[in-house]
């Protein structure tokens, strides 16, 4: 016993010994960087803390602090360059939180240099507008299938922080989306954190930031219905500059007030209703009557990715409106055959990367990194598309 013990604790020095040599052979690397704020006279950047997170394989291993100096600066010193670790910053500042990208020493590098910018917090949200909105419905098993895109600007340079009291999620209230009905199944895509959510009997509320530029925002969820006609209902809580409903179905119409028909869309061998409103001001009850609704129907539901692609295909995406500022037109679109099958295949390979994920076989480093690939390719393949179909 005594000579089992013994070689215990030599077998466990000698492994001290090893991971103690191995730690100081190991190169180790610095980050470097500099907070700045954004906000034209801003307030200092000083003395704020920040927090590096270290990564293995995805996973959250340790965890660092720093302040800022007089002049915004900071430094992370004695972080492993090995190639499977990454890191992540993060701060708030005046209430709202910000995110580093994810950050690698390549092999050979000790040394990186960052610059992250933070802006000075507001209440107001006279700044706020959405640019585009986009509702896709597709017929399921007594359900409509409803995905719903937002691309929100915020053309001030102050980060809008919401108003109110603080709420569980130790946030202000920021966005509200309400939505009309009975709904099942409500899911949560790009653009939210299931942290800082807050649902309620009338759709949900968001509590995350709206930081000077754009935040594009999707989610999806189930409604049912009887009958041949529905009435979606639409509540406008902020300027709307152009609205595109788009209902899959042969035979299916849109009718409203403020809606204009764009005639049919086809993708993927499906038809699509398409109308579109704009120039919609806060407070706005847009209401779609949808005619033609089959009875019942065992009709596929469009996932969620599915419903993106449309999206970025219907009103030209966010890319002319960052570009030009102006109204964008709506026009039918038209794809060649191999550009879809490719984007197919995209969305499908978007969507198993997704589940992989939430199933936990896939590390979070390598799902962000695939998912950003991948997710470029996409609107580069949809940009082409675009910039190739005839217009008639």
């Amino acid at each position: 016993m005594v000579k089992r013990f013994t070689m215990l604790i030599t077998a466990l020095m000698i492994s001290g010994l090893l991971i103690s040599a191995y730690a100081v052979g190991a190169e180790t690397g610095t980050v470097n960087g500099q907070l700045v704020n954004g906000t034209a006279g801003g307030k200092s950047v000083a003395d704020v803390e920040l927090e590096l997170k270290t990564l293995v394989n995805g996973q959250e291993v340790a965890s660092a602090t720093a302040k800022t100096g007089s002049d915004g600066t900071f430094a992370f010193s004695n972080l492993s360059t090995d190639a499977k670790n990454t890191y992540q910053m993060t701060l708030t500042y005046e209430e709202a939180e910000y995110v580093s990208d994810y950050l690698a020493f390549d092999e050979g590098e000790t040394a990186m240099t960052i610059e992250l910018t933070v802006y000075d917090s507001t209440n107001s949200l006279e700044a706020i507008r959405v640019a585009q909105a986009h509702t896709i419905i597709s017929v399921g098993q007594g359900m409509l299938e409803v995905t719903e895109y937002f691309l929100f600007t915020n053309e001030s340079d102050r980060a809008y922080i919401g108003s109110g009291e603080i709420t569980s999620t130790g946030k202000r209230r920021t966005l509200d989306f309400p939505i009309k009905g009975k709904i099942s199944d409500l899911q949560y895509g790009d653009g939210f954190m299931n942290c800082c959510v807050l649902p309620s009997q009338s759709g949900f509320a968001d509590t995350m930031p709206i930081l000077p530029g754009e935040r594009e925002v999707i989610y999806a969820y189930r409604v049912p219905y009887s009958g041949q006609t529905f009435d979606f209902v639409k509540t406008v809580n902020y300027p709307l500059d152009q609205f595109n409903l788009l209902v899959q179905g042969n035979g299916i119409t849109i009718s409203g007030d403020k809606l204009t028909s764009q005639g049919p869309l086809s993708m993927g061998g499906a038809t699509y209703a398409y109308s579109v409103a704009e120039g919609l001001f806060p407070g706005t009850a847009l209401t779609a009557t949808l005619s033609g609704l089959p009875g019942s129907t065992s009709q596929k539901a469009v996932i969620i990715w599915v419903a993106g692609a449309l999206i970025l295909l219907t009103a030209g995406s966010a890319v002319v409106y960052r570009r030009s500022r102006t109204k964008p037109q709506s026009q039918p679109v038209r794809i060649d055959n191999d550009s879809e099958q490719r984007q197919e295949k995209l969305l499908l390979e978007l969507a198993q990367l997704d589940d992989d994920f939430a199933a936990g076989r896939t590390p979070e480093a390598a799902y962000q990194k695939q998912r950003a690939m991948k997710k470029a390719q996409l609107v580069k393949l949809i940009a082409s598309s675009r910039g190739g179909s005839a217009r008639r």
